[in-house]
């Protein structure tokens, strides 16, 4: 039987003592330490061991609170598509441990090391990184698009209807973000470039 930290009660515990319990439950164990991780834009984000049977679990917690619907679908539950996406493509890359059933949560492995390259001051320690990071994003951009879809994302083996769905997430959010500002004093124009046909704009807002 996995020992598991109790469940608080959903009506009472914060988002956070319910993401805690559930960690537990999803690694076999009770989590020993939690260290709150710095960035993440909108999002919170905790370094996790968690004290499994088989030995420390070092795991990586990432959610978002709830905020109002938007034309966005930038979202955690999205990013859990991705890792689902390239787990069989060999990447360096974190692996997907869970997703939350309910709230925008997900929780991987954890990488070693920190995502601090501007700090970096060797410049041959910089161009390996660099090298390194275009070896990991060419092999990325070799996975087949067929069959990938991902919210908001585009579908088919083509990369052309990909960049057309990307560019219309964009366009919807600008359009979103434009009517409910007032204060603007001039419309956005989004102009589409296609391959032998005149370039057509188009302009969102007042």
């Amino acid at each position: 039987m996995l020992a598991t930290s109790p469940r608080p009660d959903a009506a009472s515990a914060t988002d956070e003592d319910v993401l805690f319990a559930w960690v537990a439950e999803v690694c076999g164990g009770p989590v020993q330490r939690a260290t709150p991780a710095s960035g993440g834009n909108r999002c919170r984000s905790w370094a996790i061991d968690v004290a499994a049977p088989g030995g420390i679990v070092e795991a990586f917690l990432r959610y978002a609170p709830p905020r109002p619907p938007s034309a966005e679908p930038y979202t955690v539950h999205r990013e859990a598509q991705v890792y689902r996406a390239i787990a069989c493509a060999g990447l360096r890359a974190p692996r997907l441990i869970a997703e939350h059933p309910r709230l925008q949560a997900v929780l991987t492995t954890r990488a070693p090391g920190i995502a601090e390259y501007r700090r970096l001051h060797d410049p041959a320690e910089k161009q390996a990184i660099a090298r390194d990071l275009m070896a990991t994003l060419a092999q990325l951009h070799r996975i087949p698009a067929a069959g990938i879809a991902l919210d908001g994302g585009g579908h088919g083996p083509r990369i052309a209807g990909h960049v057309r769905a990307e560019l219309g997430i964009w366009q919807a959010m600008y359009a979103r973000w434009t009517a409910t500002c007032r204060t603007r004093t001039a419309p956005s124009r989004w102009c589409t470039a296609t391959p032998g046909r005149a370039t057509s704009c188009s302009s969102t807002g007042a």
